[in-house]
């Protein structure tokens, strides 16, 4: 069933192959929920095909090293009636299935931390948008619903400063400046003395 629908491919690789030649080596080690296989889908239809697949050849085969869960939703859209160009490609060398399969391991590991502090201060050099990325980006070390929150708040917080409602009382002296000042803080009002 075509849809008339093809992937846009917006990488290069060292050489390409039609998804049919391409193998998953991995097997069942990570699993796609059908939420995250909603978003990487999402992801490769608002990015196109970004980045190319590591694979391992073995035996005129092309084993996949990294790329899986985009192989699986891939193969997902080809059924659905989606064309699915030939995918960028890059080689990467072992020498036998145990070497291949440890470099699996190797490219899922993450070595660098992220926190939302330094996600936050990346979004802001980017100008990017959370709100946006939402949809298409999975951090699962960031709590992004929680991280959507505190900026909302801070909106909010923000805006609510954007107004500040002022009183300028005149007093005869100093000791009554304090005695109101001291008046105004025990209601809760937030205060300062002024000499102009």
């Amino acid at each position: 069933m075509k849809t008339g629908k093809t992937l846009r491919v917006t990488c290069k690789g060292a050489a390409t192959a039609p998804l049919k030649d391409l193998h998953p080596l991995q097997g069942n080690l990570k699993k796609l929920p059908e939420k995250k296989y909603r978003k990487l889908r999402k992801t490769l239809l608002k990015h196109g095909f970004s980045f190319p697949f590591f694979v391992w050849r073995n035996k005129n085969k092309l084993w996949i090293l990294d790329g899986h869960q985009r192989d699986k939703v891939l193969r997902r859209m080809q059924k659905s009636g989606y064309e699915i160009p030939s995918l960028p490609i890059d080689f990467i060398e072992a020498k036998d299935e145990k070497e291949a399969k440890e470099k699996i391991l190797l490219v899922a590991s993450q070595y660098g931390e992220m926190d939302a502090d330094s996600l936050s201060e990346f979004l802001e050099d980017a100008h990017l948008d959370l709100e946006d990325l939402v949809e298409t980006v999975d951090l699962p070390t960031i709590d992004i619903e929680k991280l959507l929150n505190e900026a909302e708040e801070k909106e909010k917080k923000d805006k609510s400063l954007a107004y500040q409602y002022q009183i300028i009382v005149d007093c005869e002296n100093e000791e009554q400046q304090l005695k109101l000042l001291e008046k105004l803080e025990k209601e809760k009002y937030k205060c300062r003395a002024l000499i102009l």
